[in-house]
């Protein structure tokens, strides 16, 4: 299960660096500011590749994403991913489980675990350069290359695309592509649609409902 979970989350959190725009004409170094003190929520597509580049890339699934820097809500793949500033819930509602552990300490252990909260202390864990911007048909792609601070075997190559409109309409709307290569040659690359944000909510908004794993059919695995 705990595979599943990386997979469906590696990076789902990781597009909570792009943010939507309510101005025109917004930076992609604003957009990514906006996450440190708002809510934000998207659908994602993922999408996986194997050999020396990504241009096979192909969408393997879907899911939708809430976060806010310490805490968030991550669905796909059949999981539910909850988590507050102190535990996370991983729930396969279709199997009756659920593990529950402490949030990690560890940087690596925190960006390979619980990738949501990983990008949006991207920060605490990537080193941006800026590599350049690109004009498309529907508006502008910066390209971002991030180099972890602190090494992580499991990746090798890693970037993130803000993609922002041309500045012509009263609100924009951002989407965001983050993707890296393993070290077995495996491409993953997350697509978000427009990024919706809001205040940031209470973080009892991301703890599951008391008393939801109480029923004798739930198993329930508690590492904390």
């Amino acid at each position: 299960m705990m595979h599943r979970f990386f997979l469906s989350t590696i990076a789902l959190a990781a597009a909570v660096l792009s943010a939507s725009a309510q101005k025109a004409k917004v930076s992609s170094i604003e957009v990514l500011d906006r996450v440190a003190t708002e809510c934000v929520s998207f659908d994602y597509s993922y999408c996986v590749a194997t050999g020396e580049d990504a241009s096979q890339l192909k969408e393997t699934s879907t899911g939708s994403v809430t976060a806010q820097r310490e805490a968030y809500v991550v669905t796909g793949l059949g999981l539910e991913v909850r988590a507050d500033d102190a535990t996370r819930w991983t729930i396969d509602p279709a199997a009756r489980e659920v593990l529950i552990e402490a949030v990690g300490q560890g940087v690596t252990g925190d960006l390979m675990l619980t990738p949501t909260l990983a990008v949006c202390r991207y920060a605490d864990y990537f080193s941006p350069v800026f590599a350049g911007r690109q004009f498309v048909a529907d508006g502008y792609v910066d390209r971002y290359d991030l180099t972890p601070l602190h090494p992580v075997a499991d990746l090798s190559e890693v970037y993130l695309l803000v993609m922002t409109d041309d500045g012509e309409s009263e609100q924009g709307s951002v989407r965001l592509a983050f993707g890296f290569k393993g070290s077995d040659a495996t491409w993953v690359e997350i697509r978000t649609t427009p990024l919706r944000f809001s205040a940031r909510r209470e973080l009892s908004f991301y703890v599951p409902k008391e008393g939801a794993f109480d029923a004798r059919e739930w198993v329930v695995t508690d590492l904390r």
